[in-house]
């Protein structure tokens, strides 16, 4: 007798399989769970064959497995004569062109599916071709995700003749292609016509700063159906493509997010959209991210936004508006009440641009968002934001990371957050606060009632530090996350932590990955856990 060399794993995975085939087959399994499991071609058919039969299953998740061109065309045999399957998740496999124009076959007689999960396979130009044939004959599938593959323009054609005769398609999400300005043109031109397309996301292509991809994008916002969220970002389209899209935005009154970040656009492009935004009534979100403003861009966008009142969320990371920029916008906020959101990390921003920010704060009331990240605050601009969170009354998150923020600066803001009666996140990832600075914080939460997470990941907090923030969780009754990840808490802090949490109602989740704890420490928190509603990392 031939001996069995399987593994202990795979032989669990085998039997597992047999189990939900087995439940599959009775009509006794509604969801099908299978992700990280190593499943590849081999038992696919098996799996198919269960599906196929079952007139229970409506979701199936196989994420992140090994499933090549054959076990996706057995899968797609079952998804053909499926009744009832209406999600099916194949993120991260090895399915080629083969498979992918099976599961076009599937959709000529499927009437069941509506969400289809193909991100991070192998599907190129082929494939995409054979698919398109079956969407055309398709009317139930509503999102399909082709996130990370290989599709370009003659892909993306064919699935744009596809769509002038599929009308179920709400969300296309074609993100990481290789699609360039044809594919693009292509694109856009036949969802002219598509009356249920709400969700458009090619970001992370290659359409460049091509005048007819640009034409094309905002004749759909002018003309087109009602596309709600637009993500573009990552294509290079520069100041000529961003030119007849935010023209477009002027009159458009049904798109609501518009993702145009990493493009180039620069100041030139900044001043075309703020000419939209005097004007739009509809978009709420606009991100901006890596685009290369500058101060005067930033003015430009500050002054457009003066009288707007439909915008609430600003992205502005990773630009280049440092101080001249930040004040442009401080102005804003003093004119504009419309505005929640504002996110401006990683933009140079220095001690100047914060206090105007800060002086900005201590009349608005709207804003509930402020990420300030990775910048250049030193103590003169802490001080003085921390001075403005005594009086404001609208910010609930503050997000100052990579500041080099040290126990004077934390000091500062924890004085302010023992009055303060809004902020429910502080987030001061990567910073240099140590014992002092967390100290002071934890008298802060003593008498703060709303803080509900606190983010102090990777600072130079020991147990000191650690014993502190304990105590104060003794007495507190709002906070439900703490991360104190890479840090230097040891036995001593982390044992004083579990008794603080065996009194404690309120933190459900404590991350306390990368630090030094031994055997003691982890034993306490062991056994804290077991007796409370904590997750604990």
């Amino acid at each position: 007798m031939a001996e069995d060399d399987s593994t202990p794993r795979e032989t669990a995975v085998d039997e597992e399989i047999e189990n939900l085939v087995s439940a599959l087959s009775a009509n006794t399994l509604t969801y099908l769970e299978l992700p990280f499991r190593r499943i590849d071609d081999s038992v696919t058919d098996s799996l198919a064959d269960g599906i196929q039969a079952s007139t229970s299953v409506v979701g199936i998740n196989l994420e992140r497995n090994e499933i090549g061109d054959e076990g996706c065309t057995a899968l797609a045999r079952a998804m053909g004569a499926s009744p009832c399957v209406e999600t099916l998740n194949l993120m991260s496999n090895r399915i080629g062109d083969a498979g992918m124009i099976a599961l076009g076959n599937a959709l000529k007689t499927n009437t069941s599916l509506t969400h289809l999960n193909l991100q991070l396979n192998e599907i190129g130009n082929k494939g995409m071709s054979g698919f398109a044939v079956g969407l055309r004959q398709n009317n139930t599938l509503a999102i399909l995700n082709l996130k990370g593959n290989q599709i370009g323009d003659k892909g993306i054609s064919a699935l744009a003749e596809a769509l002038q005769k599929n009308s179920s398609i709400q969300d296309l999400i074609l993100k990481a292609n290789d699609i360039g300005p044809k594919g693009a043109v292509a694109l856009f031109t036949s969802l002219q016509t598509h009356e249920g397309i709400t969700s458009i996301n090619i970001g992370g292509n290659h359409i460049g700063p091509n005048p007819a991809a640009g034409e094309a994008i905002a004749a759909i916002l002018e003309n087109g159906p009602t596309v709600h969220h637009l993500n573009i970002a990552g294509n290079a389209i520069g100041p000529k493509g961003i030119t007849p899209i935010a023209e477009a935005l002027k009159a458009n009154k049904y798109l609501f997010e518009f993702k145009v970040g990493d493009n180039d656009l620069g100041n030139k492009g900044a001043q075309s959209l703020a000419q939209c935004l005097s004007e739009n009534q509809t978009l709420t979100l606009l991100d901006l991210k890596s685009n290369s403003i500058g101060a005067r861009g930033c003015s430009f966008l500050a002054e457009g936004l003066k009288d707007n009142q439909t915008l609430t969320c600003l992205v502005l990371d990773r630009n280049k508006i440092r101080d001249e920029g930040t004040e442009a916008l401080a102005t804003l906020l003093r004119a504009n009440n419309a505005l929640k959101a504002l996110h401006l990390g990683s933009n140079k921003i220095g001690n100047e641009g914060v206090a105007a920010l800060a002086e900005a704060l201590k009349e608005n009331e709207s804003l509930k968002v402020i990420s300030l990240g990775s910048n250049r605050i030193e103590t003169e601009g802490a001080t003085a934001f921390a001075e403005a969170l005594k009086v404001n009354h609208g910010v609930q998150q503050v997000n100052l990371w990579a500041n080099d923020f040290n126990d004077g600066n934390a000091s500062s803001l924890a004085e302010a957050l023992k009055v303060n009666q809004t902020v429910e996140q502080v987030n001061l990832w990567s910073n240099e606060i140590g014992d002092e600075g967390v100290t002071a914080l934890a008298e802060a939460l003593k008498v703060n009632s709303t803080i509900q997470q606190i983010n102090v990941k990777a600072n130079k907090i020991g147990d000191a530090g650690m014993a502190a923030l304990a105590e104060a969780l003794r007495v507190n009754k709002s906070v439900q996350q703490v991360n104190l990840e890479s840090n230097a808490i040891g036995d001593s802090g982390s044992v004083a932590l579990a008794e603080a949490l065996r009194v404690n109602a309120s933190v459900r989740g404590i991350n306390l990955l990368g630090n030094k704890l031994g055997e003691a420490g982890e034993n306490a928190l062991s056994e804290m856990v077991n007796t409370k509603r904590v997750t604990l990392q």
